[in-house]
């Protein structure tokens, strides 16, 4: 299941939490980073006063920045492992793209990182890999909390 979440939702939360732009933030990259730019943003997490993130899904990103900044309070606007209404549902950004377009952007970017994404043979593989993605994760355990999106996905493709 899909949550959209609006601008108006993100901003009732800021109030509630109390976020002040009296603070320095840091977002982490990159859901926190379009948070920390609403507020007062600086540019490294040494230079924050807080730590902030759109969505604690696992826990993992905030133990990663817990453990190399101690001293810094690490913030999110919505966290799975607190919020029993929005586990195992996927939340989506205003600044997201839905769907198959998401992923692929993902894909595609991954791919420049190592090769010239544009080369004869590679400009499909995004989505010849969203494609595999969403079948085989599907038909095995790989990511079951994701296979009701790959299924639509696929479905599309």
């Amino acid at each position: 299941m899909e949550r959209i979440i609006t601008w108006a939702e993100i901003k009732a939360r800021m109030i509630e939490m109390g976020l002040s732009n009296s603070k320095k933030y840091y977002g982490v990259p990159r859901g926190g980073q379009y948070i920390a730019a609403m507020m007062n943003p600086v540019d490294t997490p040494e230079q924050a006063d807080i730590i902030i993130d759109d969505l604690i899904d696992s826990g993992r990103t905030m133990a990663r920045y817990l453990t190399l900044f101690p001293d810094k309070p690490f913030v999110a606007l919505f966290d799975k492992t607190t919020e029993p209404d929005i586990a195992g549902v996927w939340l989506r950004f205003p600044w997201e793209k839905s769907g198959a377009e998401e992923l692929e952007d993902n894909a595609a970017r991954i791919i420049q990182y190592f090769d010239d994404g544009n080369r004869p043979g590679m400009v499909d593989t995004p989505r010849r890999y969203v494609k595999f993605l969403s079948f085989h994760c599907v038909n095995t355990i790989l990511l079951p909390s994701l296979a009701p999106l790959l299924l639509g996905i696929y479905q599309i493709l």
